[in-house]
């Protein structure tokens, strides 16, 4: 099983341990997977959390359980509730939109490994409103590559393996849009505030900037050399940022020049790869698989200070002047941004 832990902002003390994997029977069940010939598995075995939890309403975390399905938990006290029923697991983070012409329905749009999208309504999660498979675009299956993302004017993105996107609307599942890229599609910049801007990496490496409210390419771009593939990247407001897998991190423009390339705004070396930047107002945080945890300013990549964490980093998150690092050792760091 899987243990929720919740810390005050210091991590000085915990506040709540929550199982909400809790199950410990030996009960056994269909292998939820989608993807694969099913068979049975132990039960605790698939309610290991694998995305990162979305911030939901009324102050709870909405967490997709490999099992199937979305748990709602309490971020008070750590109890917890279904938030999203399916038999099959969940990939990627759960989507949640607000539709307040409609009184005020929270919508939870879930991808499956089945290659269906369905969408719940937040307070009755027993049943989805609707569900859609989507296109495989030619890929084995219709395994999603991402999980869905949430845009301006009640739309619903999701993106196959084969690299088929698809815009739907929220409320009855009907498809506003469609893009097939042509290649797969790998990977996916973080949903942020930053509009409705985001970055998708494609097996070949490509860093393709998509406008999710219409499915628009605004740009593409492969980084040169050897070693040179698109890794990870995140939109902010003021610039994209790039990482490749040789460890170089790059500004580029969030508009297209005349040559519908994007204007390289500086490059900085680091040492490697890692999960995407993490944009801290005028900083930049960037954590990479060797261990080194690097903090530039956004302007010109200048590096202000590194950090050993001993071990490979696994996901960053910045709140105020406090900088989360959790690594591949299982430890959690807290470091100050400045």
């Amino acid at each position: 099983g899987t243990e929720l832990w919740a810390y005050d902002l210091t991590c000085e003390n915990r506040r709540w341990k929550s199982l909400p994997t809790a199950d410990e029977t030996n009960q056994r069940r269909p292998n939820p997977d989608g993807s694969s010939v099913p068979m049975l598995v132990d039960d605790k075995a698939w309610w290991h959390l694998r995305y990162r939890p979305v911030a939901g309403p009324d102050g709870r975390l909405l967490l997709p359980a490999r099992r199937g399905g979305v748990l709602s938990v309490d971020a008070a006290t750590g109890a917890f509730r279904q938030a999203a029923v399916s038999d099959f697991e969940v990939v990627g983070s759960p989507a949640l939109m607000r539709d307040t012409l409609v009184g005020a329905t929270d919508y939870v749009g879930v991808l499956t490994g089945d290659g269906v999208l369905r969408v719940y309504d937040f307070r009755n999660p027993g049943q989805s409103l609707w569900a859609k498979e989507i296109s495989s675009g030619g890929f084995p299956g219709r395994f999603p590559a991402i999980g869905p993302r949430a845009a301006a004017g009640g739309i619903l993105v999701t993106a196959s393996q084969g690299g088929v996107l698809t815009g739907w609307a929220v409320r009855d599942g009907q498809v506003r849009w469609t893009e097939d890229l042509g290649e797969n599609v790998v990977s996916a910049s973080p949903a942020t505030a930053a509009g409705d801007l985001a970055v998708l990496i494609t097996s070949q490496g490509k860093a393709i900037l998509l406008n999710l409210k219409d499915g628009k390419k605004v740009w593409t771009v492969r980084p040169t050399g050897p070693g040179n593939f698109a890794a990870s990247a995140a939109v902010a407001d003021e610039a994209v940022y790039l990482l490749t897998r040789d460890g170089t991190l790059l500004a580029l423009a969030r508009q297209a020049d005349t040559g519908g390339k994007p204007t390289v705004l500086w490059d900085r070396p680091l040492d490697t790869q890692g999960p995407p930047p993490v944009p801290a107002g005028e900083m930049l945080v960037v954590g990479t698989a060797s261990g080194t945890l690097f903090a530039l300013t956004a302007k010109d990549g200048k590096i202000v200070w590194r950090y050993k964490c001993g071990s490979e980093v696994r996901g960053v998150t910045v709140h105020g002047d406090y900088i989360y690092v959790v690594t591949k050792d299982k430890h959690l760091i807290l470091l100050n941004l400045k």
